[in-house]
């Protein structure tokens, strides 16, 4: 049974002080990153960063959120230990591992490699899920061979501000959407050719909401599925921006109602007979994900969801965290 999960909104935050944890585990977001990075400070590196995550990971109520951490990037002298800890500590506790500084698909093969050794180990009944921060001119050239590097890949994930640094551009918020969109639809269109999805960078002026919307309305339409948030602020916004219309909700109902029709009959695929789209598993797949996305944000009932749930389970898919 493989997972379907909505990341409309990736709240990151401090690994190190639990009272970040309760705020995100209370949080709207659809997905919560506890931070061994960029956000944990050199002091609090090691055991009590992964301490603290750990704790918290096993003890709070998450509400059905995917839950994830940022270990440090492959070079540090902490990423070897940051997986080991938790993995071992959190066991079937959370859901997601989000690499930072991924340039190349081998970094993911060793990520893979030691997930598995690590869930054998400590006897994981679930499999964990890989999200692949692309921060560098060469992680974006190899976007679509990252994407695909393992089974467990979910997510490419536009990080903007190394990636300005690495290509020389000191302004990293100014229209970013027209001087960065090489590289954004370079992502988005890796993601989804993978299958995975594509998640926008975080918003670099907290106090500027008016400006989060127009940038995540432009990204919305570029085709990326949610945006990181660096303040629980910005979650709101996020999530509203990043929903599925009621058009879009329509259809999905639509896809499923046929590929149900489909599937009666014994075929694997079906036309739309009003627009001519082909509908089989992959379509389906999306059509879920729309669903789930528009119960997150209140725009479908539990009738709705819950026979898209059934069908979901009959194709080998199950909603991660909800129960209808």
């Amino acid at each position: 049974m493989s997972s379907l999960t909505v990341r409309r909104s990736v709240l990151t935050f401090p690994g190190h002080q639990l009272k970040f944890h309760e705020k995100a585990a209370e949080s709207p977001a659809d997905e919560v990153m506890a931070d061994c990075e960029d956000a944990c400070p050199l002091s609090a590196k090691g055991d009590e960063v992964r301490g603290v995550i750990v704790d918290a990971f096993t003890r709070l109520d998450w509400h059905g959120k995917f839950v994830a951490f940022r270990p440090n990037n492959e070079q540090s002298p902490y990423h070897a230990g940051d997986l080991d800890v938790v993995v071992r500590g959190a066991v079937d506790c959370f859901q997601g591992v989000i690499i930072p500084k991924v340039f190349r698909p081998d970094q993911i093969v060793r990520v893979d490699e030691t997930l598995t050794r690590l869930e054998a180990a400590a006897g994981w009944k679930t499999k964990l899920q890989i999200e692949a921060l692309i921060e560098t001119a060469l992680g974006v050239e190899n976007a679509h061979a990252i994407a695909t590097a393992s089974d467990r890949m979910a997510s490419l994930t536009f990080g903007i501000a190394d990636y300005a640094a690495d290509i020389g551009i000191a302004d990293a918020y100014t229209d970013q959407n027209v001087r960065f969109l090489y590289a954004k639809q370079r992502i988005v269109n890796a993601a989804k050719a993978a299958g995975i999805d594509a998640i926008d960078n975080v918003h670099l002026q907290v106090r500027d909401l008016d400006a989060l919307r127009r940038y995540s309305l432009e990204s919305a339409g570029y085709g990326f599925d949610g945006r990181w948030a660096i303040h629980p602020s910005h979650i709101d916004v996020v999530n509203e921006v990043y929903a599925p219309s009621t058009e879009q909700l329509d259809h999905a109902a639509k896809v499923i109602d046929l590929y149900e029709r489909a599937d009666a009959e014994g075929r694997g695929a079906i036309m739309d007979p009003d627009t001519g789209e082909m509908i089989d598993e992959a379509t389906i797949k999306l059509a879920f994900k729309q669903l789930l996305k528009g119960y997150r944000a209140d725009k479908i009932d539990n009738a709705v969801l819950a026979k898209a749930q059934r069908r979901a389970a009959a194709t080998g898919y199950d909603f991660l965290g909800v129960t209808v």
